[in-house]
């Protein structure tokens, strides 16, 4: 059987079928890019984990993780990590349960021009 959740926003995913393991894809929020009036340097990619098949959604060559085991009747965090804002934020992190993917990293503004 597959279930597919998917939240927005900071929620618990309660179980409520009879499953012993989840494959799971932990995607964080991607940085800010760097602002001037002379621009500056993007800003980095949201973290990525993952225990799906890596050629079926990273392009080969992924690094994959173990699923996640599962107990009955428990309520598992997911935090759905935003992007970063604009004069080089970093993201947020994404989480689910344990399985935390980093933010990216802000991007740095250029100085005035010379």
């Amino acid at each position: 059987m597959q279930e597919v959740y998917e939240s927005r926003l900071a929620d618990t995913w309660p179980l409520n079928i009879d499953v012993n393991a989840v494959q799971y894809l932990v995607i964080a929020g991607g940085g800010g890019g760097g602002s001037t009036y002379y621009g500056g340097s993007g800003g980095g990619a949201g973290g990525y984990r993952s225990s799906c098949e890596a050629d079926s959604i990273s392009g080969g060559g992924g690094a994959v993780e173990s699923t996640f085991t599962l107990a009955t009747s428990t309520n598992y965090t997911v935090t759905v990590g935003a992007g970063g804002t604009a004069a080089g934020g970093s993201g947020s992190n994404s989480v689910f349960a344990t399985v935390t993917s980093t933010g990216g990293g802000g991007g740095v503004a250029n100085g005035a021009g010379t």
